[in-house]
């Protein structure tokens, strides 16, 4: 994805303003991967503790088989909404985590190299103008010389 600009002065205040809100907001969004990670984890050592109660549960009315309707749903009801909890975050922090890549790896180069681009081009414009503003000078006096 190429960053579209112009060589002039509004683009390139334009572009300034996109870079400053992408390294502004980089940090934000890096703490939120970071605290996504963390309860990713902890949601993941949630599951496996109800999985456990669930499968002790399990062995312990295993004799009581016939009796089926009588156990208790309540762990596994926690284990599919705490794994389903675990899917919902881990698509956050997935999407988060691209986001990030986005803004360090392709956005904010793009946007540092497209601001050298445009600097550069007004700096080689300007010295160009500089030069033959002189040129054009030197040209001047001499014809005045010349017709003295």
């Amino acid at each position: 994805m190429a960053i579209k600009f112009q060589y002039n002065k509004t683009s390139l205040q334009q572009l300034e303003k996109q870079l400053k809100v992408r390294v502004r907001t980089l940090p934000i969004i890096k703490n939120k991967e970071s605290a996504l990670r963390m309860e990713v984890k902890r949601c993941k050592t949630e599951a496996a503790d109800l999985e456990d109660r669930l499968e002790q549960q399990i062995q312990a009315y295993e004799a009581m088989f016939a009796l089926w309707n009588e156990f208790d749903a309540s762990t596994a009801i926690e284990r599919e909404f705490m794994l389903a909890k675990l899917n919902l975050l881990e698509h956050a922090r997935k999407k988060t985590t691209q986001k990030v890549n986005l803004f360090e790896k392709v956005q904010i180069p793009g946007y540092q190299d497209a601001l050298r681009k445009i600097k550069r081009f007004m700096e080689d414009e300007e010295n160009l103008s500089k030069s033959s503003q002189k040129i054009m000078k030197s040209h001047q006096e001499k014809r005045k010389e010349e017709e003295a």
